[in-house]
C-alpha cells in the first residue's frame, strides 16, 4: 500500500520539524518516488484489466518493500540522533498522512455502493468499511474466505484496504521490536543485532509464505505473517544503508536495472493463476530491493534515470490517493455495468480516478499533513486520528443498520409446487416480466439471510466454516419419507446442497428416503480437488471415499450426482471414473446437468444487487440462453456422453430455469438465484414436483432392494 508523499519517498517519514529542520540529512530519493509511481501504475493496470499487465498485482509487494525501508530509515536516524526513536511522533505523523484520505474514501465508497449497487450490497460494503476503518480488513477477507483472484462472494470495493491493514499491523509491532533490539544490542544494534534479527524474520516469514500458499492460499495472501518478510527486507536495506552507499557505482547501477527487469518480468508474466505470494513473490520483492539498495550508490545512468523523471515524481506524489480511489471506482463501475467495460470507458474511469486523487491530495492530504496546528503537536494529531477512526467506524455501522432486512417471507401466491408443464409456462412468463412483483420470496434484501441451509450444518460441510471444510464425514441425516423402503442419495458439493430442498419434497411425494452426502467446494468427480481459494484439498478426496462407502452400506437404490463442473474441463474422465466406482454399489445413477450460472455468463452486479437497482427493468438482470449454451453446452455434452457410456441417466435441468432464449431471475414470484452460482432454497423447494418428473425414469429403473440405515447415526430433518 503506498504511503503519501508530497516531495519524496523518504522525507515523508521524518516530516516533523524537530527532525528535519537544520539537519543536513539526505532523505530525498527520486528513484524511490518513481518506484512508487511504477507500483501504483501496475496495480491500477491490473485491476483495470489492461493488457499486458496480467501480473500487475505485484505492485503491492513493491510498496511493502518501500514501506519497510521508510519506517526503518526513520527509526535508524532517530536512534542515531537522539539515542531513541519517538514512537509518539511517528504515530502522530502517520495519523495525519493516512487517516484523513482513507476515511474520505471509505465513507464515499459506502455511500456510492448504496446508491449504485443497491442496499443489499451497500450493507455488505458498510461491514467491509468497519473492518477497513480499524485496519483489520485483511482478517475480514480471511474470515469470509475471499480469494483475491476470484471468489464466490462479490468483490468488495474496499477489498484493497487489506494491504493498508497489513502495513499498519506491521507499523504497530515492528517499531517496538526495533527499539527493544536497539536496547539489547546497544550501539552494535544497527550493525549486527538488528540485521541478524531481520534476516531471521525474513527467512521464517518467507518459508511460511511458501508453505501456506500451497495449503491455504487465502490466508497466505492476506496474512501479515506471510507478508512480513517483504517489509523486513526493506527494513534490512535501511539498516545496512551505509554499507550499500559504498558499493562500487558500476555494480550498483547494474543492480537497479536488474531490479527493474525483475519487476517488469513479474508484472508481464504472472497471472491470476500464479500461486501467490509464495516463492513467486521473491521476483518482484527482490527487484524492488535491488532498485532501493542499488540506488544508494548508483550513477545517473541507473534505473533512477527513468524513475526519477518529473512524471514519475508527480505520480509518486499522488500514489496514495491513486491507490485508495482506483479500486472503488473500477469495481463499482464493473458491478453496475451490464456489459463488459470497453476501452474508451476505461479511459473515462482512469480520468475520474485521476481527478479524485488530485482533489484528495490537494484538499485533504496536504492541508492536514502540513497543518501548522498539527505538525509538532502529537496530542492533537493523535486525537484527530482517533476521531477519524471512530467516526468512520460509527458511520459504517449506522449505514449497515439503516435498511432493516425482513426476517420473514410472505408466501407467494398460488401453489407451493407445480407440474413441469406449468413451471415451464411460468418460466416463460418470468422471461417477459419487467417489474419486481409486490410479493417476492425471499425479499430482495433478505436473500443471503433467509437462504438458510436445507438442513443443519452438521449434515453439510460448508465452505464458509473452516472446521466443517476440513471434515471428511457427515452424520447420515434422513429426509424425504423416513418410513420408505427405498433410499436415494444426492451426492456432490454445494450444488447438491442447493438441490436438497427440492429433492426432499420430491422424495416425500414419491415415498423415498433421501440421504444427502455433500461437502462444499468438493465436486464428486474423481479428479484432483482444489481447496476453495486454491491449493490441494485432501479432505475432499477423503470425503469422496467416505461417501462411496456410505452408499454401499445404505444399499441405495438410486444415486443422483451433481457438482461444479469446472474440474471436468481439465479432467473430462472424472465422471466416468466416478461412475465406475459407483457401479459395484448396484445403484441406478442419474447425473444432473448444470443449472444456469451467472459466473462466466454475466457481466454486471450479482443477481440480487441487479434486482435491487433494476426493479422497473427486471429483464436487464436475466441471463442469455445463448451465452449459457456457449459456456455450458460443451460440458453438459461431456456429462451426457460419460453418463451414457456407463449406463447412467443424464438429466438436463435447463428447462426448469430457461426458455429457448432467456433464463429469468424471477419465476412465479420467487427469486431464482441466491448468488451467481446457486439457486435460492425457496426456488429449489418449488422445483420438487418438476424435478420429480425429470428423475422419474431413473427411479423407475432403480433397484427395489430395501435400504438399511445403520445406527447410531441420528436422523434429522430440515
Amino acid at each position: 500500500m503506498p504511503v503519501s508523499s508530497p516531495r519524496a519517498a523518504l522525507k515523508q517519514s521524518v516530516d516533523d520539524r524537530s527532525v528535519v529542520e537544520g539537519q543536513p540529512i539526505r532523505t530525498y530519493r527520486p528513484d524511490i518516488q518513481g518506484l512508487r509511481a511504477l507500483a501504483v501504475i501496475l496495480v491500477i493496470a491490473y485491476h483495470a484489466d489492461i493488457a499486458p499487465f496480467s501480473g500487475g498485482f505485484v505492485g503491492v509487494d513493491v510498496f511493502f518493500v518501500i514501506s519497510g525501508f521508510v519506517i526503518t530509515g526513520y527509526l535508524v536516524r532517530e536512534t542515531a540522533r537522539r539515542h531513541r526513536a519517538s514512537m509518539i511522533t511517528f504515530y502522530a505523523n502517520r495519523a495525519r498522512r493516512i487517516l484523513p484520505a482513507a476515511s474520505v474514501v471509505i465513507i464515499t465508497t459506502v455511500i456510492a455502493s448504496f446508491h449504485w449497487l443497491g442496499f443489499p450490497r451497500g450493507k455488505s460494503v458498510a461491514i467491509d468499511g468497519r473492518w477497513a476503518s480499524i485496519f483489520l480488513s485483511n482478517y475480514r477477507s480471511i474470515g469470509v474466505g475471499t480469494s483475491y483472484f476470484g471468489a464466490q462472494r462479490a468483490v468488495s470495493p474496499l477489498l484493497h484496504f487489506w494491504s493498508l491493514a497489513v502495513e499498519e499491523q506491521f507499523y504497530l509491532v515492528f517499531p517496538l521490536l526495533f527499539i527493544i533490539g536497539s536496547i539489547m544490542f546497544a550501539r552494535r544494534a544497527t550493525r549486527v543485532g538488528v540485521p541478524i534479527a531481520l534476516l531471521a524474520i525474513i527467512a521464517g516469514s518467507l518459508a511460511l509464505s511458501i508453505t501456506q500458499t500451497a495449503s491455504s492460499p487465502v490466508v497466505a495472501y492476506f496474512s501479515p505473517l506471510t507478508r512480513a518478510w517483504e517489509l523486513c527486507l526493506g527494513a534490512l536495506l535501511a539498516v545496512i544503508l551505509p554499507r550499500l552507499e559504498r558499493v562500487p557505482q558500476r555494480l550498483a547501477t547494474s543492480a537497479t536495472w536488474i531490479g527493474l527487469a525483475l519487476i517488469a518480468t513479474a508484472a508481464l508474466a504472472y497471472t491470476s493463476t500464479t500461486p501467490y505470494p509464495g516463492s513467486a513473490a521473491i521476483v518482484p520483492v527482490l527487484g524492488a530491493a535491488l532498485i532501493i539498495g542499488g540506488g544508494a550508490a548508483a550513477s545517473k545512468r541507473g534505473a533512477g534515470a527513468i524513475l526519477g523523471t518529473w512524471v514519475g515524481q508527480r505520480i509518486g506524489d499522488l500514489s496514495y490517493s491513486l491507490y485508495l480511489w482506483h479500486f472503488p471506482v473500477l469495481i463499482i463501475a464493473t458491478q453496475t455495468s451490464l456489459s463488459p467495460i470497453r476501452w474508451w470507458e476505461k479511459l473515462d474511469l482512469l480520468a475520474l480516478i485521476g481527478v479524485l486523487s488530485v482533489a484528495t491530495y490537494v484538499l485533504v492530504e496536504n492541508p492536514i499533513r502540513r497543518s501548522r496546528h498539527l505538525v509538532g503537536r502529537n496530542g492533537r494529531s493523535l486525537a484527530i486520528g482517533a476521531i477519524l477512526i471512530t467516526g468512520t467506524f460509527v458511520f459504517c455501522a449506522l449505514a449497515g443498520t439503516s435498511h432493516p432486512i425482513p426476517t420473514s417471507i410472505s408466501p407467494p401466491p398460488g401453489r407451493q409446487t407445480v407440474s413441469l408443464p406449468t413451471l415451464e409456462a411460468q418460466v416463460k412468463a418470468g422471461a417477459a416480466r419487467t417489474e419486481v412483483p409486490k410479493v417476492l420470496a425471499p425479499p430482495v434484501g433478505s436473500v443471503s439471510l433467509l437462504n438458510k441451509p436445507s438442513w443443519l450444518d452438521g449434515c453439510f460441510l460448508t465452505v464458509g466454516n473452516q472446521d466443517l471444510l476440513d471434515r471428511t464425514t457427515v452424520p447420515i441425516c434422513i429426509f424425504g419419507d423416513p418410513g420408505a423402503d427405498r433410499t436415494m442419495v444426492l451426492l456432490g458439493d454445494s450444488q447438491a446442497h442447493m438441490w436438497s430442498t427440492g429433492f426432499d419434497r420430491m422424495a416425500q411425494e414419491q415415498h423415498w428416503k433421501l440421504v444427502v452426502l455433500s461437502k462444499g467446494g468438493c465436486p464428486p468427480w474423481i479428479a484432483p480437488a482444489t481447496r476453495p481459494g486454491g491449493g490441494p484439498f485432501p479432505a475432499c478426496e477423503a470425503f469422496r471415499n467416505f461417501a462411496l462407502r456410505e452408499i454401499t452400506t445404505l444399499k441405495a437404490s438410486a444415486v443422483f450426482v451433481t457438482g461444479d463442473t469446472t474440474p471436468l474441463y481439465r479432467h473430462p474422465d472424472g465422471l466416468t471414473k466416478l461412475l465406475d466406482r459407483l457401479g459395484p454399489t448396484g445403484a441406478k445413477v442419474g447425473v444432473l446437468g448444470t443449472i444456469p450460472w451467472y459466473r462466466n455468463n454475466w457481466q454486471g452486479p450479482d443477481p440480487t444487487s441487479c434486482l435491487s437497482t433494476h426493479q422497473d427493468a427486471v429483464q436487464e438482470c436475466n441471463l442469455s440462453r445463448h451465452t449459457l449454451d456457449h459456456v455450458f453446452g460443451p460440458i453438459n455434452a461431456v456429462l451426457e456422453r460419460s453418463s451414457h457410456s456407463r449406463g447412467a441417466d443424464y438429466i438436463s435441468v435447463t428447462n426448469l430455469f430457461c426458455t429457448s432464449a432467456t433464463c429469468p431471475i424471477i419465476v412465479a414470484n420467487r427469486i431464482v438465484y441466491q448468488d451467481p452460482l446457486h439457486m435460492t432454497w425457496i426456488y429449489s423447494d418449488y422445483l420438487g414436483r418438476p424435478i420429480g418428473t425429470l428423475v422419474a425414469p431413473t427411479l423407475a429403473t432403480a433397484s427395489n432392494q430395501p435400504a438399511s440405515v445403520r445406527g447410531p447415526r441420528t436422523a434429522q430433518s430440515p
